[in-house]
């Protein structure tokens, strides 16, 4: 288990299980780190509300319409944030890439045969060079990226370490 804190600056924990010729991958963010994000949420909201009321409306009808929106649009936000994004490594079978958020989760499965090759890529997003697992797979002649653990965004130094693990998996 390694701890740190990811691109967004939220402590993350990575947890690697080896179990035979299979790897099981976890990247989780700390329950607090969610709480706090969502509190600032929530905080930005009403501050937001009170100016709007202080400064552009008096009337009690648009600000109750303008509350609604904003706790549409923070539970939205909230909710949908990933909390867990794990990946799943078994030998000759294929790969199975799982994000966690608060309404449900995300399945995507890459077949044995189809994976080319898994690298670290660096990209350049919004004037920052960041680092990011990928999986290149080929079907029917066509190459294709598929990126990992985009939500949760861990440092270099946990991406080393699932790569290690991803091309290693009986060691």
């Amino acid at each position: 288990m390694f701890t740190s804190k990811n691109l967004s600056g939220i402590e993350t924990v990575l947890k690697v299980d080896k179990q035979g010729k299979s790897v099981i991958i976890t990247l989780e963010q700390k329950v607090s780190s969610l709480v706090y994000k969502g509190a600032v949420y929530v905080i930005g909201a009403v501050l937001a509300l009170v100016a709007v009321y202080l400064f552009l409306v008096r009337n009690v009808d648009v600000i109750k319409y303008l509350t609604a929106i904003f706790l549409i649009i923070l539970s939205y936000q909230f909710l949908g944030v990933v909390y867990e994004e794990s990946l799943v490594m078994v030998h000759s079978l294929g790969y199975q890439v799982t994000s966690k958020s608060l309404v449900g989760q995300t399945d995507l499965f890459i077949p044995w045969n189809q994976v080319q090759s898994i690298f670290i890529n660096e990209v350049i997003v919004r004037h920052k060079v960041i680092h990011l697992l990928t999986i290149l797979t080929k079907e029917k002649g066509k190459e294709k990226l598929i990126p990992l653990f985009l939500d949760l965004q861990p440092r270099l130094k946990h991406l080393e370490i699932i790569c290690k693990h991803l091309k290693s998996p009986s060691s």
